[in-house]
């Protein structure tokens, strides 16, 4: 029953709870920011001190880099943080209890499925045997109409009691079909695959 779709649905909303939870609680944590830059200075090192500083020969160019962290912190947004918190973890609840309702919803459907499929099961021998009873009787009344010791009326109500039973027993198959692939539907399974042999 895991593969139900509205389990599916509910246990992607529950993640989406956790990760709002999360995101919700690190608005507490402090900010770190880190910078870096690197360049080229003015060309005023000497490169050689015994050469005149004024000397374009004697002027290399200077490398300038600078790196930082900066932390941010504002404690008075804990409130805030806080109320987002136990809204999302409310909201993460709900959830939960939705899931909750869900299975056992789905798990009292799988019983009513159960018993009917059950149901039906038990009473094919029964409508079969019925069936099989009429035929014969059929056969016995057919056989006495043509000795001409059974009205045509006696026939005639052979026919519609071996029809009847033959009707009932396609109903029940029908029935019991129907009441399977209900079955299959409410265990989570897909109705497009071949159903497992046994």
């Amino acid at each position: 029953a895991e593969s139900r779709p509205e389990l599916v649905r509910i246990t992607q909303e529950a993640a989406a709870a956790d990760a709002a939870v999360v995101a919700a609680q690190a608005g507490a944590l402090p900010t770190v920011s880190l910078s870096a830059t690197a360049g080229v200075g003015n060309t005023s090192s000497v490169a050689d001190p015994t050469i005149s500083a004024f000397d374009p020969s004697n002027l290399a160019p200077g490398l300038d880099a600078s790196a930082g962290v900066s932390v941010t912190w504002n404690p008075f947004d804990l409130f805030q943080t806080r109320d987002a918190a136990e809204q999302a973890k409310l909201a993460r609840t709900q959830v939960t209890r939705a899931r909750e309702a869900e299975i056992d919803s789905i798990e009292q459907e799988l019983r009513q499925a159960r018993s009917a499929v059950t149901q039906l099961r038990e009473r094919v021998p029964l409508v079969d045997a019925q069936e099989s009873l009429a035929r014969d009787n059929l056969r016995i009344v057919s056989e006495l109409y043509a000795q001409g010791s059974a009205s045509i009326l006696d026939l005639f109500d052979a026919q519609a009691a071996f029809r009847q039973a033959r009707i009932q027993g396609a109903s029940l198959r029908v029935a019991l079909a129907t009441a399977e692939l209900d079955l299959r539907w409410v265990a989570g399974a897909d109705l497009l695959a071949p159903e497992p042999t046994p």
